[in-house]
C-alpha cells in the first residue's frame, strides 16, 4: 500500500499540472506519415532527417548483417561481441568526423550519460544550462557546474573561476549541444573552442540532431582537430538506425573503453544494426540535395509560423518549436492539430521551462503538407485569439 500511495501521489501531481505522459500505439511510421487506429497522419515528431530509417540500402545491409552474424550480440563487446566489423566502421566515423580514433555505443541515452559520467571522475564539467537530460545525469554524478544557455560571456566567467589555483584540482571540460533538441538553436562553436582553448579546458559537444544534417557533406559541425576535442553523435536520427559514436583522440577511446559503463556492462549493438550504420555512413554524404531541401522547408515553414503570430524562439535548424505560456493552450492547440490529422505532441515541463509543440522536419516532408499545417494553425487563431495565456 505504501508504494501504490506514493505511485498515485506522484501521478495525480501531473495529472494536476497536466504534465502527465501516456504512450500512444503506432501502427506505421516514416518520416513524414504515421498511421494511427487505421487513421493516416502527417508525421511532425520524427528524428528521422533524411528518412533514411525505410531506406533500401540499409535494409538490404541489415539483412546481410543477420545472415553473416545473426540476430543478437549476446554479451558485451569487452566479452565476446566486439565484431570484426567494428574496426572498419569506427576508421569510418573517425573519418566522418575527421578525429584520430571513434568508439560505437549502445545507445545515444546511456552512451551520453556514461560518457560524461566517466570523464567527470577526471574533470570538471561545466555544461550549457539547457542539456540534453542524458548530459546533466551523468554530470550529475561527479564535480559539475551549468553556464547560462548559449552565453558565451558567462562561460567565460565560469571557466576563469575554474582555473588552477583556485581551489581547483580537476581539468575543466565544457559540454553543450550543436543543435539543442528542444529549441532547434545553434551553439557557437568558434567562440566555444576559442575561450576553451585560452583557458585549457576540453570541449565535448553532442551532434546528436547535427549528424547527418548539417556540415561537409553531412559530418555535422564540428570536427575533432585536437586531443581536447570530444564529439559525442548519434545514428537514431538522420542515420535513420540506432547506436551512437564518440569521436575522439585514441587516448580518449582508450579511457572510455576502460570507464564507459554503457560500453563495459551492456550487450553490444545487434548485427543487424551495425550494417545498417555502414550503410548510412556510405550514403549520408551523398545526400547534400536532400540537405540543402530540408533546410529550405525549415526556412519556410519557421518565417511563416513567426508571420501569424507563433513564438518559435531562436530556432536556426529543421526543429522548430512553437512556444507557450500556458499547458493548457498548447495542449488545445495540440489537439486541434491531432483532430485534422497532424501528429505533433506537447512537450511540457520539467522537460523543458515552457510548453511547446515541437515540429521536426525531414526530407521526406512536402511542401504541400508544411502549407496544411499552416492552414490548420491560421484556421484555429481565426476561432481561438489568445494563444499567449
Amino acid at each position: 500500500m505504501h508504494l501504490n500511495h506514493a505511485l498515485k501521489s506522484s501521478l495525480n501531481s501531473r495529472e494536476q499540472s497536466n504534465t502527465l505522459r501516456c504512450l500512444k500505439n503506432i501502427a506505421k511510421i516514416s518520416a513524414n506519415l504515421l498511421e494511427i487506429y487505421g487513421q493516416e497522419y502527417i508525421n511532425f515528431a520524427s528524428n528521422d532527417y533524411l528518412g533514411l530509417s525505410n531506406s533500401s540500402l540499409l535494409k538490404e545491409a541489415s539483412i546481410k548483417y543477420i545472415n553473416r552474424y545473426g540476430v543478437g550480440a549476446t554479451a558485451s563487446r569487452l566479452m565476446s561481441s566486439n565484431l570484426e566489423v567494428y574496426s572498419n566502421l569506427e576508421s569510418k566515423i573517425a573519418r566522418f568526423k575527421g578525429s584520430e580514433a571513434a568508439l560505437i555505443l549502445n545507445s545515444g541515452f546511456a552512451g551520453n550519460f556514461s560518457a560524461i559520467e566517466a570523464l567527470g571522475r577526471i574533470s570538471t564539467v561545466l555544461m550549457d544550462k539547457l542539456s540534453h537530460k542524458s548530459i546533466i545525469l551523468g554530470a550529475s554524478l561527479n564535480n559539475f557546474k551549468r553556464f547560462k544557455h548559449n552565453d558565451i560571456d558567462d562561460l567565460q566567467i565560469k571557466l576563469a573561476s575554474l582555473r588552477p589555483g583556485k581551489n581547483v584540482n580537476k581539468f575543466p571540460v565544457v559540454v553543450t549541444e550543436s543543435v539543442f533538441s528542444m529549441d532547434g538553436d545553434l551553439c557557437d562553436i568558434n567562440s566555444i573552442i576559442e575561450i576553451a582553448n585560452h583557458n585549457d579546458a576540453a570541449i565535448y559537444i553532442d551532434e546528436a540532431h547535427a549528424t547527418g544534417v548539417f556540415g561537409h557533406n553531412g559530418s555535422g559541425l564540428m570536427h575533432v582537430n585536437k586531443d581536447n576535442q570530444i564529439v559525442f553523435g548519434t545514428f537514431s536520427k538522420a542515420f535513420g538506425s540506432f547506436g551512437a559514436y564518440v569521436a575522439c583522440s585514441s587516448l580518449v577511446k582508450q579511457y572510455l573503453v576502460n570507464y564507459c559503463s554503457s560500453l563495459i556492462y551492456a550487450t553490444s549493438l545487434p548485427p543487424s544494426v551495425l550494417g545498417s550504420i555502414e550503410a548510412g555512413l556510405d550514403l549520408i554524404p551523398q545526400l547534400n540535395n536532400d540537405r540543402s531541401r530540408l533546410m529550405a522547408m525549415s526556412n519556410y515553414l519557421r518565417q511563416e509560423l513567426k508571420a501569424i503570430g507563433f513564438d518559435t524562439g531562436k530556432s536556426s535548424s529543421q526543429i522548430i518549436p512553437i512556444i507557450f505560456k500556458s499547458n493548457e493552450i498548447v495542449k488545445k492547440i495540440s489537439n486541434y492539430l491531432n483532430d485534422n490529422f497532424i501528429f505533433a505532441p506537447v512537450i511540457l515541463p520539467p522537460t523543458v521551462n515552457n510548453p511547446r509543440i515541437r515540429f521536426s522536419l525531414t526530407s521526406c516532408h512536402k511542401e504541400s503538407q508544411l502549407d496544411y499545417l499552416l492552414l490548420v494553425l491560421k484556421r484555429y487563431l481565426k476561432n481561438n485569439r489568445k494563444i499567449d495565456e
